[in-house]
């Protein structure tokens, strides 16, 4: 059997005991066949996740945050009080098996420059799910974040098996890293500027400017229910997610990123508002409209 190095596994939860606890055998495979520490950070949640996981797995150790710090902060706060050798960042609606941890690690062992080794991320219905990218901007905004991405997320399911070899990439999501912790301590950890997305690319641009790698190991995957307690929020989390988007692009780019990248997302705000309105006229108890609409708005001002 392959001997690898010591690991943590790190998750951060916000109102995610339900997917907890469906997770567990999952996780203590995880904690049995690698030996692994598991680490889960409560980002005060309001649905007992600390005292159902104290009670149900005492093989865990929990972190029980007064206030939800965000994602970022949390990540880096159950790292600095760990020493293994790897890290495995794993979100709560995500779930590896031992088998496939094994590949992510024989790529980090292959490749001493390795900093992030990152799965293809399966959906409940077995499709793969776009998770390896260029570095954001404005041309694959519409691919990624867009009104057009779903559709072109599933035009992609429809293709033939991409080649499953190891491949460099600028950009992997979040949802499941494994990362050598000497590379990510180099770095400063996950930027902690950010609340909740865009910290991933902010990591991954990080890591490569000071010479590491960031590995896609598409013969390796995580099923993740995208999406898991966002759903709860979801026009919170949208706002979010293209706030933290904007100051990626003021950390990391320039005003001409900044200009291009704010035209594209107005005019998809628009193109989303329209449509949303559409479906409240002809559809006028589809509440949920309300929302969206509020929340497209606010992103499109947020961009002018």
């Amino acid at each position: 059997m392959d001997s690898f190095g010591s690991i943590t596994i790190v998750i951060v939860a916000y109102q995610s005991g339900a997917m907890l606890e469906r997770h567990l055998p999952a996780l203590r495979q995880l904690n049995d066949e690698f030996d692994a520490a598991i680490v889960v950070v409560d980002n005060a949640s309001c649905d007992d996740t600390v005292e159902f996981l104290e009670e149900s797995a005492p093989w865990i150790d929990v972190i029980g945050n007064d206030s939800n710090v965000g994602f970022a902060r949390a990540c880096n706060q159950a790292a600095r009080l760990t020493h293994s050798e790897y890290i495995l960042f794993l979100n709560p609606d995500a779930i590896l098996s031992p088998a496939d941890l094994r590949l992510l690690l024989r790529e980090m062992a292959a490749n001493d420059r390795a900093a992030i080794a990152a799965p293809a991320l399966i959906t409940p219905s077995g499709r793969i799910y776009p998770s390896a990218h260029a570095d954001p901007n404005p041309a694959n905004y519409w691919l990624t974040h867009s009104f057009l991405s779903p559709l072109w997320r599933q035009c992609r399911s429809w293709l033939p098996p991409q080649n499953l070899a190891t491949r460099c990439a600028d950009w992997v999501m979040g949802a499941c890293l494994l990362v050598r912790r000497s590379a990510f301590e180099q770095v400063g950890g996950f930027p902690e500027a950010y609340f909740l997305y865009s910290e991933d690319a902010e990591l991954c641009l990080n890591l490569r400017r000071a010479g590491w790698k960031i590995l896609y190991v598409p013969q390796a995957r995580c099923l993740h229910e995208h999406g898991g307690s966002s759903r709860q929020s979801s026009a919170r989390t949208r706002i979010e997610l293209f706030r933290s988007m904007r100051l990626y692009g003021e950390r990391c780019r320039n005003d001409v990123w900044l200009r291009a990248m704010g035209r594209c997302i107005r005019l998809d705000m628009s193109v989303r508002l329209f449509v949303a309105q559409l479906v409240q006229s002809v559809w006028p108890k589809f509440d949920p409209a309300a929302e969206r609409r509020k929340s497209f708005r606010a992103i499109a001002e947020s961009w002018k």
